[in-house]
């Protein structure tokens, strides 16, 4: 799985809009389900969008014109009950957006969930004025990868304890 870390146990997990007409196995592929059974597979992943925001799925069955559907999912901050697909649309023919609703998502995205390096002049400061060079630049990494792990912990509570409720309710 390529993507952000910090989302890496979401993993073949399968989501559905309301309606089920459109599902995707996460970091797998997106589907369109029709009323009258028939199922197009829009894209298979390929990566993440320049702002890490956005999984895009290519590849996926031909359209008329033989052009390969695709399907970009965007991840949201959402205080919802359950991790879910919604507000599909195809904008142009072919091509399909939708959302992911990420439950206690927030803290991920405030903590620049995309695992990118730090903006300049943020960081420790550099070797030889007294910040501790290397050694304050791997406890950054491990209070960071300890941060990610403790957020990791409570959305894959969050989900367990959504998926109790929904099986009881």
């Amino acid at each position: 799985m390529s993507g952000p870390a910090s989302l890496s146990f979401l993993a073949s997990r399968r989501v559905a809009t309301a309606a089920g007409d459109y599902a995707a196995v996460l970091f797998e592929n997106v589907t369109q389900h029709l009323p009258d059974g028939e199922t197009h597979l829009l894209g298979v992943f390929r990566g993440w969008s320049g702002d890490g925001r956005a999984m895009l799925f290519g590849d996926g069955e031909p359209c008329p014109g033989d052009r390969p559907r695709n399907a970009t999912v965007v991840a949201t901050c959402d205080g919802g009950p359950r991790l879910a697909l919604a507000d599909a649309t195809e904008p142009t023919m072919c091509a399909y957006e939708m959302k992911l609703l990420l439950p206690v998502a927030c803290p991920l995205f405030e903590s620049g969930w995309r695992d990118a390096a730090p903006p300049r002049g943020t960081g420790p400061p550099p070797r030889g004025d007294g910040g501790g060079g290397v050694a304050a630049l791997r406890a950054e990494a491990d209070d960071a990868r300890r941060r990610v792990a403790e957020l990791e912990a409570a959305i894959a509570a969050a989900l367990e304890a959504a998926e109790s409720l929904e099986a009881a309710g």
